[in-house]
């Protein structure tokens, strides 16, 4: 039973992710994954930590897309989002962390599955097509 609610809860929260994607004006938008794309998570696998949260804080960013990204801010009309599949317990720290490196902008969707980020991703490709 409590696993059948966490999964009506899980689809409850990524069809919220999905109109929000699908509100989005698809011109110039610039559509960036976190983990191992601007956050080097691979080496955090090996280190100690006391929980995914601190783990997830701490990531490094990698300091090449650090740039890329604060050039899209500063010289470019785009809206930029971040798209990452991570369990939604971890939203805030995941929220928490893109503050703390001076990227967010509310732009942060979460899905729980990489499937479901090809769903997202699949809908941009669709409303592109349809322009």
């Amino acid at each position: 039973m409590k696993d059948k609610i966490k999964r009506t809860i899980y689809k409850l929260i990524f069809l919220y992710f999905k109109l929000r994607f699908m509100k989005l004006s698809m011109n110039n938008l610039v559509i960036f994954d976190i983990d191992n794309t601007i956050a080097n998570t691979w080496p955090s696998f090996g280190e100690n930590y006391q929980n995914e949260s601190e783990r997830l804080f701490e990531l490094k960013i990698f300091d090449n897309m650090f740039l890329m990204i604060k050039n899209y801010y500063n010289n470019t009309d785009a809206k930029l989002i971040f798209l990452t599949a991570r369990d939604y317990r971890y939203f805030s720290v995941t929220k928490k962390w893109l503050k703390k490196h001076d990227i967010y902008d509310n732009n942060l969707f979460m899905v729980s599955k990489p499937s479901e980020k090809i769903i997202l991703l699949n809908t941009s490709m669709v409303k592109l097509n349809q322009c």
